[in-house]
């Protein structure tokens, strides 16, 4: 009889030992389980990192090279762009005697994009009116551009144009210039998603240099 109670005893010590035992190596290895996954997040979120940092060196790089390109060319003056009531206008009318910050996109280009863009143009309006800025997009019809406009609550004209016939157009991006009275086109800037900083940079540039009191 002792040596049976001495033998449940002993069962039930193990059992309880073993038990001890699994639940240690389940916690532990869930505690695995989850570093595991977290260096995994980890790895995947440094991929995407590196991946967009290369993707914006090599936008930035493009950028330049396109850029140094396009400054001092000569826009064609009697371009013939459609207004919002798809009547014909030429370039020169738009230009006149004072330059104009020119910013170029098309309904192909990515909306986020313009939108910001559009946002950060809406901001330097309000500082130097809209008759120095010229938008010059390109819809397939005059529907989906005044969509765009009430979408983004834009009061400025928005001019209707396939082609503007400068080199850069196609590499089908938004892009900003200036236009002189001349139709010589110079500052031209591509911006990128990545650093919107960027164009606030470049558009209080252009409000300084052309904008200014003093000019």
């Amino acid at each position: 009889m002792k040596e049976l109670k001495g033998t449940i005893l002993f069962l039930s010590m193990l059992s309880v030992f073993l038990f001890l035992i699994i639940s240690f190596l389940y916690v532990k290895n869930r505690r695995f389980i989850a570093e595991i996954s977290i260096c995994q997040e980890n790895f995947y979120k440094n991929q995407i990192i590196l991946k967009n940092s290369n993707e914006l060196i090599e936008t930035l790089t493009t950028n330049f090279i396109l850029t140094y390109r396009a400054n001092g060319i000569m826009i064609d003056s009697m371009l013939q762009l459609k207004t919002e009531k798809n009547k014909d206008i030429l370039m020169k009318e738009l230009v006149g005697e004072h330059s104009k910050l020119v910013f170029r996109y098309s309904q192909l280009h990515c909306n986020v994009c313009v939108d910001q863009e559009v946002k950060f143009l809406k901001d330097l309006i309000e500082e130097i009116g809209d008759e120095n800025i010229l938008i010059l997009a390109h819809y397939d019809s005059f529907r989906n551009l005044s969509l765009f406009k009430r979408t983004n609550q834009v009061s400025t004209k928005v001019f209707n144009i396939k082609d503007i016939k400068l080199p850069i157009e196609e590499y089908n991006i938004p892009y900003y210039f200036v236009v002189n009275k001349d139709f010589h086109i110079s500052d031209v800037m591509i911006p990128t998603k990545y650093l919107p900083e960027r164009t606030q940079s470049y558009l209080e540039f252009v409000k300084e240099k052309y904008y200014s009191p003093i000019n």
